[in-house]
């Protein structure tokens, strides 16, 4: 069945439809991940977006049942070159076109995903809609393509209670993750370094998060414009008046910048699949996997309360700050779990010998 992409500013890109027939509108952005594919579409911060990848072959490995960030596909639209239909893997449990039609979304494939890249990074994020609608009017989309809006996504997806994850074996210390979308590998991770996890929801306030006696806080990342959630930025600002180690990544790296009274910009096009990042205390640099479409305006740093500690070596954005006065560190990544090589990783040892202080 024949699929069109078409962007706001009028451009049209007619391919084969993948998943189910339908309609999907939303802001286009890309990933450069040349892996990950469900874990991508099932990231609370890619929801109610059309995602389109750059690598041309998506998905030969296949799908499975431990991949999932979330408990669902979380993009509304889905853009690839040529998803794979024979994939090959020992934990293989279908395909992507299967795997999206399951999850009931609306994609295109083969079109020239090169092409769709370089317009977004050159002229910026637009909204675009894809749809199975034959024949194709643009007239009939391009009111509703110029009026979405996305507003306060995260509450759609965070949870909406508490819950508490431990560790197999003696808990070394216990976190407070305050969930504005968190990704389930996020957990895993921490459970598997030994930590206590109790998950609040965005609706929580810091005299929750104080009365679990936690010995660090994580302000999750999460989808949507930090300027939507006021709330959340006055919650920031109170968990860090409670004096414990803060880690705030993403979207909530921002919300504690907007609350020490940083600027937060919206990027062009976004970071989203790999960039290399440098740790200006070391002068190294390491390998992210970023979700992001804000970033904080360095010019708007004040050296009194925090320090810029980490930069994006492709525009030298700001990817973190070092808080002056408070144990609080902000990323605009999330540190990996993978030890060794050339990630983030150490970053989780970094916050963890600050909770270890606090005890």
């Amino acid at each position: 069945m024949k699929a069109i992409l078409a962007l706001e500013d009028g451009t049209v890109f007619e391919g084969t439809s993948i998943g189910v027939p339908g309609e999907a509108i939303g802001e286009v952005v890309f990933t450069t991940a040349m892996s990950g594919f469900q874990e991508a579409l099932t990231d609370p911060c890619y929801h109610g977006m059309l995602l389109s990848f750059t690598d041309p072959v998506v998905d030969n490995y296949g799908v499975n049942d431990e991949d999932y960030e979330s408990d669902r596909v979380q993009c509304r639209g889905v853009i690839m070159k040529d998803p794979s239909e024979t994939p090959s893997n020992f934990r293989c449990k279908g395909s992507m076109p299967d795997f999206l039609a399951k999850a009931k979304i609306v994609g295109i494939s083969d079109i020239d995903t090169r092409m769709l890249t370089r317009k977004l990074r050159d002229e910026g994020t637009m909204r675009g809609v894809i749809t199975t609608a034959d024949p194709f009017d643009f007239a009939a989309v391009e009111a509703k393509l110029r009026s979405f809006e996305q507003r306060r996504p995260l509450y759609e997806v965070a949870a909406k209670k508490e819950k508490k994850y431990e560790p197999d074996g003696e808990a070394l210390r216990t976190i407070a993750l305050f969930d504005l979308g968190v990704k389930n590998s996020v957990i895993a991770g921490l459970t598997a370094d030994g930590a206590r996890v109790i998950r609040f929801p965005a609706s929580a306030g810091a005299k929750e998060i104080k009365a679990a006696k936690p010995d660090g806080v994580i302000l999750s990342d999460g989808p949507g414009d930090p300027h939507d959630y006021p709330e959340l930025v006055e919650t920031a600002k109170a968990l860090q008046k409670l004096g414990l180690p803060l880690l705030g990544v993403g979207l909530g790296h921002q919300l504690i910048a907007l609350a020490n009274g940083f600027e937060v910009v919206k990027m062009p096009f976004g970071h989203h699949g790999n960039h290399p990042v440098k740790d200006l205390a070391t002068d190294k640099v390491f390998a992210t996997a970023p979700n992001q479409n804000y970033t904080v305006n360095p010019a708007s740093v004040k050296d009194s309360i925090a320090k810029i500690a980490f930069v994006n070596m492709h525009d030298r954005t700001t990817e973190g700050l070092e808080y002056v006065k408070a144990p609080t560190l902000g990323l605009q990544f999330y540190p990996d779990f993978v030890k060794g090589g050339h990630n983030a990783s150490f970053l989780w040892n970094r916050f963890y010998a600050m909770t270890d202080a606090e005890k």
